[in-house]
């Protein structure tokens, strides 16, 4: 009977914030950063460390900003893309990281996009689940405007209510009622999993901060939209793996089908069939399988 790997709980220091963390793998394994999404923590990839350990990676997720109780700030200029992407280089560094593969799911997924566009020279492959190429984001969410429900423009209202409401009023409803509205999101999930949300991101500060990554722009929009990212947001030449679900209600199939326009590295696209959003978790040994093939399909070098 093999014997899971141990998760380390850690903190680690960029600048003026502190970061909780989870890692496991050899240290001197290739190191694989996983950044989770709203309103989640480190805990949505617990079944990708384990398995990514398993194969000999260094597996390292952190609680980004906003999001760690170490890493808050009450402005929402403090929010922006390349601040985000700037925390993931930082705390590479602060690891000793040159180069690192890249896993992002929803909000965390844009932060991936960004370090794939961008920052390719430190990233060695992408992997994201759920969230389109910004710019195929953009472009669905344009086009869709007068569709009906099942068009991106209408999947996104949520985004526009969090951007144009008085700042504040999101958060309350979902603290209202022993943050029911949380809960509801969360049905499903693995409990433990749950109750860190519940507990690091379930009040005034936490979700302040995670509802300020849509309000400062770090997810695509437009003014007076859902900011949809600029068509000029650059393609992404590292190999990347791109796994959308076809229950998601928050992401329709026109941008994630148009993703792959916006890579020019190697492309691999997988549709899971009958699972929601929460791809890492509901779909742990799927996505993992997935992963695991990607990385070894193109080790650094390569």
């Amino acid at each position: 009977m093999s014997i899971q790997p141990e998760i380390e709980r850690f903190e680690i220091a960029v600048g003026r914030f502190t970061f909780q963390a989870r890692r496991a793998g050899p240290a001197g394994g290739r190191p694989v950063i996983l950044l989770h999404g709203v309103p989640q923590t480190s805990a949505c990839w617990t079944r990708q460390i384990t398995a990514l350990a398993d194969a000999g990676y260094h597996a390292v997720a952190f609680t980004q900003r906003g999001y760690s109780p170490g890493a808050r700030v009450d402005d929402v200029a403090e929010f922006t893309m390349d601040k985000l992407a700037g925390d993931v280089l930082g705390v590479a560094d602060a690891l000793g990281f040159d180069r690192f593969d890249v896993v992002g799911h929803d909000a965390g997924a844009g932060v991936a996009w960004a370090l794939g566009a961008y920052h390719a020279d430190r990233v060695t492959t992408l992997a994201v689940a759920s969230v389109p190429h910004p710019a195929a984001f953009a472009s669905a969410y344009k086009s869709s405007e007068r569709e009906g429900a099942d068009g991106q423009h209408a999947r996104s209202g949520y985004m526009r209510d969090i951007i144009s409401l008085p700042r504040g009023q999101i958060e309350e409803a979902f603290l209202a009622n022993d943050r029911q509205v949380m809960q509801l999101l969360f049905a499903g999930l693995p409990e433990d999993s749950v109750q860190e949300y519940l507990e690091i991101v379930g009040n005034p500060e936490g979700m302040r901060g995670c509802l300020d990554w849509y309000r400062a722009g770090a997810l695509p929009r437009e003014p007076g939209t859902p900011r949809a990212a600029p068509a000029e947001f650059p393609a992404v030449g590292v190999p990347t793996l791109f796994v959308w679900s076809d229950q998601d209600p928050a992401i329709g199939p026109e941008g994630a089908y148009a993703t792959e326009q916006y890579v020019t590295g190697p492309y691999r696209f997988v549709v899971l069939e009958g699972v929601g959003h929460w791809i890492p978790e509901m779909a742990a040994d799927r996505f993992s399988a997935e992963l695991l093939s990607h990385l070894a399909a193109h080790r650094a070098g390569n």
